[in-house]
Formats: C-alpha cells, structure tokens, sequence
C-alpha cells in the first residue's frame, strides 16, 4: 500500500466550531485513505492558525516526515496553503524536492503532475487568495460601518473620540480633538500638505491621542477616516 502523511487544519475564527475541525478533516480523510489503499503513517494538524502564515509547526512537520515514495494528504489544497506563491514554494522545495506528492482528496483532479492539473492548482489557490481578501474586506467595512454607529471596535478608542462612560461599549465625539479634525481639514482645503499640516499643529503644540508629536501618515489615516465616515452617514 501507499504510505501516506496526513495534514489538516483550521483557521482562527470567532465560530471556530461550526468550521471543519482538525479531527472531522482527519477522519475524512481517514476514511478516504482506506477505500483508496493509502497506509496512514503519520498525522499532524494546525488548530486556529491561517493558512496564509508559514508559522504553522504541524504543517512543517508534516512536510519533514514525507519520504521518497510517500504521499501528503489533505483534505483541499487550501488547507496546506493559501496563497500561490507559498504553495509552489512548497511544491517545489519541500515536497518535489523529497520524491514525495500531495493529493487532495477533495480535488483530485488537481493532483496529478501534468499542465492540465498545475492549472486547476493555480485557479484553485488563485480563488482561495481571493476569498481571504473579500473576507478582510467584509470585515473592514463591518468595523468601519459599527465605528460609524458609536461602537468601540477597539481597546484603542481612534482621535476625535472618547469612550461614553455611561456605555463603556460605545464612544462619543470628543470637542476638543474634533475641533483639531476640523483644523486638519481647513488647512487640507488651503492646499496645505500632510507634512506642512504635522508641522504646524506640532508648532501649535497639540498634542496626539498619545501626547507625541504629529506624523504626515497619521494625519492621512484620520482624514481618510472621518471622510468616509462622513460619506457613510450623510443622507442621500
């Protein structure tokens, strides 16, 4: 029989447990390594780390216990990785490189080694890199839309506001830093550069959230900020 190393893992989500565990994937796979004459000699997992990282302690393992002859398992190729270039990083210096291969029970059409199945591979991991960027995206406007509402997203309360200490999950408009905000406009609508702007509340010594001096970068961030959060509240 074939010999066979099985890899699986999950990401970091708040409902971890609706998602596919380690042990459900590993018991798929499992069951598709005896109906198809595979010999399991080792399993390793992830539990709670993104397939986007490379600090992933079970998946190295996985990789160094592969042997000439043998056979990576998993249950789609996103579980391994999931972005193209770390993917054929893998491919060709861990797995190619050991006289080993990787199947995914799920895909198995893109697990043989011809041009037809390296193309499914790249579409595959294309569409996986895809998702996690629509994902990042989702979440980003979800927490600007709650900010926009009052919410606290954060330990770090953003300039321009302060916590409501009759609802410690919300936030209020704090004058003092808003009327600094109105300031970074005005002098923006005077056609007046980020770095000019920093220079001038430095001078007036106002001070940041933190009590340091003023950045170009920070100014950019809180004007893109309170400009969106103005385009989203304003009526149509």
């Amino acid at each position: 029989m074939n010999k066979a190393i099985i890899y699986a893992r999950y990401s970091p989500r708040p409902n971890a447990d609706l998602c596919d565990s380690v042990i459900s994937q590993i018991e798929e796979i499992r069951r598709w390594s005896a109906t198809n004459k595979y010999s399991v000699v080792g399993e390793y997992s992830d539990e709670a780390l993104s397939g986007t990282s490379d600090d992933r302690p079970g998946m190295w393992d996985a990789l160094y216990a592969l042997k000439r002859g043998y056979t990576l398992l998993v249950r789609d190729f996103t579980r391994l990785y999931r972005d193209s270039a770390m993917g054929l990083q893998i491919i060709k210096l861990e797995i190619e490189k050991k006289g080993a291969k990787i199947v995914s029970i799920t895909d198995p059409g893109a697990s043989a080694d011809s041009p037809d199945a390296r193309l499914i591979r790249s579409i595959l991991l294309s569409l996986a890199e895809y998702q996690v960027e629509i994902i990042r995206a989702k979440t980003k406007a979800a927490m600007r839309r709650y900010q926009n509402q009052g919410r606290v997203m954060s330990k770090r309360i953003p300039y321009g506001y302060i916590r409501d200490t009759k609802d410690l999950t919300r936030m209020l408009p704090f004058e003092p830093e808003q009327a600094t905000i109105r300031m970074m406009f005005n002098m923006k609508e005077g056609e007046k550069g980020l770095r000019l702007i920093a220079r001038e509340l430095n001078e007036k010594n106002i001070p940041t959230k933190d009590g340091k001096k003023w950045g170009h970068t920070q100014i950019k961030r809180i004007l893109e900020r309170e400009k969106t959060n103005h385009e989203n509240t304003s009526p149509v």
